[in-house]
């Protein structure tokens, strides 16, 4: 296999316009580096799309012994961007706004439980109260272009994945039980779809971000990723085991898959990254669908093979064959979410774009803390307005704060092209 080498790294100047910002106390924030794909490419002429997720929201409080989430923006639309490269310029020149089936805008809030696509979380607004559920949510974290130009995005509630037309409107949607294997409905919340790509054939490919959680037992066990097929014309499937790199992480569950892209119709670059024993990574791969072995049907002792804690007990599959091009930590890459990732048609020029979560996140500070620093994840909060931590009333001070994460995209260009 060839060992690739970079030529050269272009650092875009991104450039919007206010129109197409999303506005937060009169803040104007970028937050639409959750995945990318190239709409077209015409000589030196580049337009992107590129997607945000279900806009700028964070960990809140314990609540009901739930897990909650805090959305600055309750009325977010999910969207597209689509944006033109010149020179070292990044240009957005617009924005498409996402349309459930039924015509109506899609939203970021999560499905209420007992629905298919639930995380169970509780949704909140930045005041801690609480936000009605919507059955049409959507958390979009991938996207992907067809021969039609149709879009294709996957999300992390269902999860599901969604055709969609040249103006955000939703054509046809695949869910679990519904084109897509039921064991996906198993994914840890917030760990649902994060990567789609569709290769020169036609075929999708989709990967759920981390292990799956099969009826709660198999974080701690599961061995690798999922990637699921999906033929768009026939609706057959099938699925992979992508063999991550468990022994550099304390747990196995920390191996994530951020993005990825097909080169051919059995070639697919890839962004695994987490945080690992010795710091944070973002590793880009060139994985080969070619030999793997279907594993739709593949059990073991009558369980799905993730309760193997190790790959010996799956011998007998060949799983997805993975070869190392860079860790772009390498490069000076300095941010944890490697999450848009696109390679243009000469196959050794690739584009990544992190995912700053709009540069927003909440701050505790708490008088009592004797020097120890909280998390919002660390209390409960009741309907009476109440905090409390390991089961003492306290009174933090909870603040909406800027990270100051900037939205950043890189052209790296290799020598010589992936194959």
């Amino acid at each position: 296999m060839k060992n690739y080498k970079t030529h050269k790294i272009t650092k875009y100047n991104i450039k919007i316009d206010d129109q197409f910002c999303t506005e937060y106390k009169g803040k104007k924030l970028l937050g639409f580096g959750s995945s990318m794909t190239v709409k077209s490419q015409q000589d030196d002429k580049v337009i992107l799309y590129l997607l945000t997720d279900r806009g700028p929201n964070m960990d809140g409080p314990c609540i009901e012994n739930k897990s909650s989430k805090v959305f600055t923006i309750p009325n977010f639309i999910p969207h597209i961007v689509e944006m033109e490269l010149k020179g070292d310029v990044a240009e957005c020149k617009r924005i498409i706004k996402l349309r459930g089936a039924d015509g109506e805008y899609a939203s970021g809030i999560p499905i209420k439980p007992g629905e298919l696509g639930t995380t169970n979380e509780i949704a909140l607004d930045e005041e801690m109260n609480r936000l009605e559920y919507d059955d049409n949510g959507l958390d979009v974290e991938g996207i992907a272009m067809d021969s039609n130009g149709h879009i294709w995005v996957c999300d992390e509630y269902g999860p599901f994945i969604i055709e969609y037309d040249d103006e955000g409107n939703e054509l046809r949607r695949f869910s679990p039980g519904n084109g897509i294997p039921d064991i996906f409905k198993e994914r840890h919340p917030n760990r649902g779809f994060e990567a789609i790509t569709v290769t020169p054939n036609g075929n999708i490919y989709a990967a759920v971000q981390s292990i799956l959680d099969i009826k709660g037992e198999t974080y701690d066990t599961g061995t690798f990723i999922r990637i699921l097929e999906v033929n768009p014309m026939s609706g057959e499937t099938r699925e992979f085991a992508y063999p991550h790199d468990i022994k550099e992480y304390k747990r196995s569950r920390d191996g994530k898959i951020g993005d990825m892209y097909a080169i051919s119709d059995n070639k697919i670059l890839l962004i695994e990254q987490g945080k690992s024993k010795k710091g944070k990574r973002n590793i880009l791969y060139l994985i080969d669908i070619d030999k793997a072995d279907d594993i739709s049907d593949f059990l073991i002792k009558g369980k799905a093979p993730e309760y193997c804690c190790n790959r010996n007990e799956m011998k007998e599959v060949n799983f997805i064959k993975k070869h190392f091009i860079m860790d772009i930590r390498d490069l000076g890459w300095k941010f944890y979410k490697a999450e848009g990732l696109a390679v243009l048609n000469d196959k050794k020029t690739i584009l990544i774009i992190n995912d700053n979560d709009f540069g927003v996140d909440i701050k505790v500070k708490e008088e009592s803390r004797n020097g120890k620093a909280f998390k919002i994840k660390d209390y409960v909060y009741d309907e009476n307005g109440i905090y409390t931590r390991d089961g003492k009333k306290v009174e933090p001070s909870i603040d909406i704060v800027s990270t100051d994460e900037e939205l950043c995209l890189w052209k790296i260009e290799l020598e010589e092209p992936l194959e």
